[in-house]
């Protein structure tokens, strides 16, 4: 899961032709972070996912499901 939404993220960034630097300027990641999350060699917190798409200017949004109804969990 995580890897599809790093993957999503950096579609975003190269299509808005957002560099790491301008990307790490907003964000406060470092350009290095971004790159090793970008190529899947570092891990990132939830946290981490919610800066850079709030860099980017879109919103993470994570469901949690009841497989056997459905239903969101919480609602």
């Amino acid at each position: 899961m995580i890897r599809k939404v790093v993957n999503e993220l950096k579609t975003i960034r190269v299509n808005k032709k957002i560099t790491h630097d301008k990307l790490s300027g907003i964000t406060r990641i470092s350009q290095k972070h971004i790159s090793n999350i970008e190529n899947h060699k570092t891990i990132p917190s939830i946290e981490t996912l919610q800066k850079l798409a709030r860099g980017l200017g879109v919103k993470i949004r994570i469901e949690i499901l009841d497989e056997s109804n459905s239903k969101v969990v919480g609602e």
